[in-house]
């Protein structure tokens, strides 16, 4: 046995820190803690030490601008973000209404049964006011949840109203019931400023529908998908995988992506974690074995090597890949295989060079050519091109480094028609939108639960939800232990709506 790195975790019984690790054995890594009340949890972390090795990446984190929260107990339990927390946030989960349509098997915020009121819109958009406020100059990406957010019939004025305030990232969480059944709400959202949908879509097969949502949704699904279309609105694909019910099709839907490329801009794979409402802690799929899945289902249309942490955060978190279709139905990578995702990857069309142009299906304007960047994405400038990425950011300023975070998210899930003309006029419209229309994207986030939490992951988070006028990180929000108690969600006594200029 080897230990690879130590850090904190919590009992799923007690909720006591606890020391953990990951350790090898063999060729696999395991994330290990011991209570003395109630013994040793063990959990497969990999089934590649290798590969996990290179997960393990020196992370560029820039703290918030100031912590919303004193420490007292200590992390996980005093969460704000506290004085301790060392990333500020790229993306802010606002919970619009804990009403839900569905009530599925597994959901990480229980809804579906009795919720309270909505917040009043007037509330909702002081929450965006506030966030406006403690951001930096480029505002947090806005992510409306719930519950199901469009219960609400006021959705599209929340969105007009961030819209307005400067955000200039909104996206859907949605179960995208509405979208299929109301003829032109797409469309109403798309007008008012949706940036992207963020659809659950766990399966080509009814029957797995079924296991994770309690229905059968498949032409419901695909109903939402035609909406989105029509109304020119991204979509990326967001599976929950359940060993045993849905990861044998993860290759099958990165092929339904490719099918409808010109709408679905990527898959956002989210291996399940045992928190909120789940039939019980069973078998796992972890991050790295998904990496394989994918390859092994797409007949290597998809390689592994190809998916890789970002910088940003912490690199346990989750995995990314950027691709572009080919005539000859391939994809291409525009990342060298085993190079770290950078901070950097963000400015579509900030450059090109005629070495890479192939990869995106079409020649570069002439003003890119030998520009130094990456074709495909304009992602990278310079030192980035090395694979030095973590290096690189370091020489970026805090700010900048934020923004880049941001705008890579952002400009992950955009359609053809989306892109401005930048310095090249037509030409690098021409070039920017064959780009989109042929771009794809692969990613995962492993959300951590009460067997699985890593305290330095939970510091280092990157995806928050707004709470109280504090910004809690995702998997500490949703937290339950094995007894299903949560930490956070439902716990703290909420203040009535303040102005943030108070």
């Amino acid at each position: 046995m080897k230990t690879l790195a130590e850090t904190q975790s919590i009992c799923p019984e007690c909720g006591a820190v606890l020391p953990a690790v990951y350790v090898q054995r063999e060729n696999a890594v395991y994330f290990e803690k011991t209570c003395p009340e109630h013994g040793a949890f063990s959990v497969l972390a990999a089934s590649d030490a290798a590969r996990f090795a290179a997960f393990v990446v020196q992370p560029v984190n820039v703290p918030p601008k100031r912590p919303l929260t004193e420490s007292r107990q200590g992390c996980p339990y005093d969460c704000g973000p506290c004085e301790n927390h060392l990333q500020t946030a790229c993306c802010v989960l606002l919970e619009v209404t804990q009403r839900c349509n569905q009530r599925c098997t597994f959901c990480y915020a229980s809804s579906g049964g009795a919720a309270p009121p909505d917040p009043p819109l007037a509330a909702v958009l002081d929450w965006l006011r506030f966030l406006k406020a403690e951001g930096e100059a480029r505002p947090f990406n806005i992510q409306l949840s719930g519950g199901e957010p469009t219960v609400r019939d006021d959705l599209p004025d929340i969105v007009r109203a961030a819209v307005g305030m400067g955000f200039p990232y909104i996206q859907l969480n949605t179960n995208g019931r509405r979208l299929a059944a109301q003829p032109g709400y797409a469309q109403t959202l798309k007008d008012a400023g949706v940036s992207a949908v963020f659809l659950q879509f766990d399966s080509l097969r009814d029957d797995a529908c079924q296991a994770l949502r309690g229905e059968a949704l498949l032409a419901e699904k695909r109903g939402a998908i035609e909406a989105c279309r029509a109304a020119r609105l991204p979509v990326a694909l967001v599976p929950t995988v359940v060993a045993g019910v849905n990861d044998g099709e993860v290759g099958a839907l990165v092929r339904f992506a490719i099918e409808n490329i010109d709408v679905v801009k990527g898959v956002h794979f989210q291996p399940v974690s045992y928190m909120g409402r789940h039939p019980g802690a069973q078998s796992r799929v972890n991050m790295f074995d998904l990496a394989d899945a994918l390859e092994a289902q797409t007949d290597g249309l998809v390689k592994a090597a190809e998916l890789a942490p970002i910088v940003t955060g912490h690199g346990l978190c989750c995995f990314t890949g950027a691709y572009t279709l080919q005539d000859d139905g391939t994809l291409a990578s525009v990342r060298q295989a085993g190079v770290p995702a950078s901070c950097c990857e963000v400015d579509f069309g900030a450059g090109c060079d005629e070495e890479d142009a192939g990869c995106c299906g079409s020649e570069p304007p002439p003003c890119c050519e030998g520009a130094g960047a990456d074709c495909c994405t304009g992602e990278t400038s310079g030192c980035c091109d090395t694979g030095e990425m973590a290096n690189c950011c370091n020489d970026l300023n805090a700010l900048t480094v934020v923004e880049k975070d941001r705008d890579f998210v952002k400009n992950r899930w955009m359609v053809s028609g989306q892109t401005d003309a930048g310095c090249c006029g037509n030409s690098l419209d021409a070039f920017l939108d064959d780009f989109r229309k042929r771009s794809l994207t692969l990613t995962a986030m492993h959300f951590q639960d009460a067997w699985t939490v890593d305290l330095e992951r939970v510091r280092r988070c990157r995806v928050q939800v707004f709470d109280d006028y504090k910004l809690i990180p995702f998997c500490t929000y949703n937290l339950t232990d094995a007894a299903g108690r949560p930490i956070y969600r439902g716990v703290q006594p909420k203040k009535q709506p303040a102005s943030a200029t108070r």
